[in-house]
């Protein structure tokens, strides 16, 4: 998994404080993720979502929505389901592991933390 964090996931002249990543390194069926782009991402705020995945039992689930966003992230022991409420999709857009969000989650942490967030 080879995902491009920036600070301006839109390529907006002037812009440098959307926590996201590069559209370009997004595979074709998981351009949704360019919704998870937030000027509010912390490591604080990334580390709670990485604890509650690791907190899950059984059949418990939880969903994260992305704020300023169309993008809801369903999460549960074994699955990951990306949607992104502009698509026409009534399935998820996508979905990952667990343990491929959890690697995600962590790359995206070190990235915040090299930007100060």
């Amino acid at each position: 998994m080879k995902y491009i964090f920036t600070k301006n996931p839109y390529n907006q002249k002037d812009i440098n404080n959307l926590y996201g990543v590069e559209y370009d390194s997004l595979e074709d069926n998981e351009k949704s993720l360019l919704e998870i782009a937030w000027d509010g991402w912390t490591v604080l705020e990334v580390e709670n979502i990485i604890q509650k995945t690791k907190e899950l039992k059984g059949e418990d689930f939880f969903d994260y929505i992305v704020e300023g966003s169309e993008l809801r992230i369903s999460i549960d022991n074994e699955y990951v389901l990306f949607f992104d409420w502009r698509t026409d999709n009534t399935d998820e857009d996508f979905r990952w592991s667990t343990e491929k969000f959890s690697t995600f989650l962590n790359s995206f942490k070190e990235f915040l933390k090299e930007n100060n967030r």
